[in-house]
């Protein structure tokens, strides 16, 4: 995965469109990141506060990740049965990862929500869902389109001068910065090895096997690009993130601005990363 260029706007005092259609000002930064959908599933981030966030909990509706109405034009919407709210066509939809499986959402219309498309729960698609996403956490969109579109994440800019905390289970999580820019995996801003983050001794003379300690994966539309949290007879003693196609070397690779990773921790207990603000 090369580097990619972070495109934001940003301006001091800005007004975004909710989905009720109502508009929030907010006197802090406030951005947008363009994202292009592929069909089929893509690994986004939320790096995003809520527009108007002053304190508390760090998230986004997700009725309120994407402007209505170019999420209207540009994803699928499902339309559902007019009598039990299910079936039919589910349109494009969200995977939250929850620990063991998945809580999903529609993008459609059907006779409890009207002609109007909203994001519904599939545990309960009468309404219009007031789940929410916190910030630094990922989530599978599923694009049932045939061509690439894209659609906009928006939100205020977590800009505190204090560290992000991600929570981080034993196994699978997916994350993603917690601030709007992008973030390479051994950038200064993060703590790993103090923050618990398990570390691999890999081959002092290929560089490879032993144990990988933590890994990343980092999905590409086929499969997952793999990075491993380790030591090795190239790197040093120093622990850093290196590619499994090349662990001969620190990579230089990031995470885009907009999207997730897979992190999985191998150690037994929970851990909280610290990611300073890097602006």
């Amino acid at each position: 995965m090369k580097k990619l260029m972070t495109i934001m706007t940003a301006c001091f005092v800005a007004g975004l469109a909710c989905a009720d259609g109502s508009t929030v000002t907010s006197a802090n930064i406030v951005g947008y990141k363009q994202v292009t959908l592929n069909p089929g599933f893509n690994m986004i981030a939320l790096n995003w506060q809520q527009v108007g966030y002053t304190g508390g909990v760090e998230q986004i509706a997700i009725t309120n990740l994407f402007d209505p109405t170019e999420a209207a034009a540009n994803l699928t919407v499902g339309v559902l049965s007019s009598i039990t709210g299910i079936g039919v066509n589910h349109g494009d939809t969200i995977e939250v990862w929850n620990g063991i499986g998945y809580n999903t959402y529609f993008f459609c219309t059907n006779h409890f929500v009207g002609t109007t498309p909203v994001w519904v729960n599939n545990a309960n698609t009468h309404v219009a869902t007031s789940d929410t996403i916190p910030l630094g956490l990922g989530f599978w969109l599923f694009h049932q389109g045939t061509a690439t579109n894209t659609v906009t994440l928006s939100g205020q800019v977590k800009f505190m001068g204090v560290a992000h905390q991600h929570v981080i289970e034993p196994g699978f999580n997916m994350i993603g910065s917690g601030f709007a820019s992008d973030a390479p995996l051994n950038d200064a801003r993060w703590t790993w090895a103090s923050d618990g983050a398990v570390v691999g001794v890999l081959s002092s003379v290929t560089g490879i096997g032993v144990n990988h300690g933590d890994t990343i994966e980092v999905w590409n539309g086929i499969g997952y690009n793999t990075y491993f949290f380790c030591t090795n007879h190239f790197v040093g003693t120093t622990p850093v993130w290196v590619n499994n196609s090349n662990t001969h070397v620190a990579t230089p690779d990031s995470v885009p601005l907009g999207s997730a990773v897979w992190y999985f921790l191998q150690g037994a207990s929970p851990i909280v990363l610290h990611e300073a603000q890097p602006y």
